[in-house]
């Protein structure tokens, strides 16, 4: 697990304005954007501490200080209205060309995924630093575990993603088969020829590049931040963003679903 750095309140603002563009009629309550972003932003350490006679944490004060602080509504990326005692921020045409400014595709593709914040907040750095003269190319694990999402995204993307995959598959062979990292299943050996060769590919870390960078070069340092899943475990992996779980921590939970089943 990398070393998590603190979350300044500047660190909310993409994050918030993503969350509400995917909400209904692009509005959420107070509590409804903490919610959403503490799933995103996955706060630790003092971020977590109680402040003292009060029932939030740091973290959730920060999110209430984007209105009292006006860093949504004094730019114009959101509205922000109290209705029967609740506040609802609403985002606004210049919220919207806000997050268009910022490369959508990779944002949306490093805000839907249970990355570290740390690894996503260098990743933005970057792309931030690069985006006015590069184009910036991600490679995303979706695009190949569910083929049909080729057809919405750029080719370049499931080409380049495609690349690492076969490159991972050859990476992580073992006597000619590829194995779950963390329960070991085969698919060769339940579904026979058909299976061989098939595993999913989970991105620990957000993979991407820019378009005048030599492919082989990434592809090579990509498989350091890549593992080979089975289906069920890569699921489990995903299953949830309010409680992201690690490739250790599944380990652990398998092993002692084993040790259980072997007790009974």
């Amino acid at each position: 697990m990398p070393e998590l750095q603190r979350i300044s309140e500047p660190d909310l603002i993409l994050p918030a304005l993503w969350c509400l563009s995917k909400a209904d009629k692009k509005t959420l309550t107070t509590s409804e954007l903490q919610k959403s972003l503490r799933q995103i932003m996955q706060p630790q350490g003092e971020d977590l501490d109680i402040l003292a006679g009060r029932n939030d944490d740091k973290f959730s004060q920060k999110v209430r200080n984007l209105k009292s602080h006006g860093t949504l509504d004094d730019p114009g990326y959101a509205t922000y209205e109290n209705r029967e005692g609740n506040g609802y921020w609403t985002l606004t045409d210049a919220g919207e060309k806000y997050l268009s400014d910022e490369s959508p595709e990779f944002v949306d593709y490093l805000f839907r995924k249970n990355f570290y914040y740390d690894d996503v907040k260098i990743a933005l750095g970057q792309i931030k630093t690069n985006m006015a003269v590069k184009e910036t190319i991600l490679y995303d694990e979706d695009a190949i575990v569910n083929e049909g999402k080729k057809l919405e995204t750029t080719q370049q993307v499931y080409v380049r993603s495609a690349r690492l995959r076969n490159a991972a598959l050859q990476h992580y062979f073992t006597d000619g088969e590829t194995y779950c990292y963390v329960c070991g299943f085969n698919f060769r050996s339940v579904y026979g020829e058909w299976g061989r060769g098939f595993i999913e590919i989970h991105h620990i870390k957000p993979i991407y590049d820019y378009a005048d960078t030599d492919i082989e070069q990434t592809v090579q340092i990509a498989l350091q931040n890549v593992i080979p899943l089975c289906s069920n475990c890569h699921s489990m992996i995903h299953k949830s963003r309010t409680t992201p779980i690690t490739i250790a921590e599944l380990k652990e939970i398998v092993k002692k679903t084993e040790r259980l089943r072997d007790f009974r």
